[in-house]
């Protein structure tokens, strides 16, 4: 699965602290990709670092703010 190898990239998913785009985050992790998470939200307690850990990726959220 090297021809699909993203380690030493980092993707940005918008709407990644829950549902389906933590579920894109958790396959682009798998593939090797730092992941960086914008949200409205946060993620649940401990799933990150669990996602981090488990595919030895970077990973964080970035909560972002709703304009007005």
């Amino acid at each position: 699965m090297d021809q699909f190898s993203l380690k030493g990239k980092t993707a940005v998913v918008t709407g990644g602290a829950r549902g389906l785009g933590f579920a894109f985050a958790e396959a682009l992790a798998q593939a090797g990709a730092n992941i960086a998470i914008l949200d409205v939200g946060t993620p649940q307690a401990g799933s990150l670092e669990s996602l981090a850990a488990k595919n030895a990726v970077k990973a964080q959220s970035y909560k972002v703010c709703h304009p007005m």
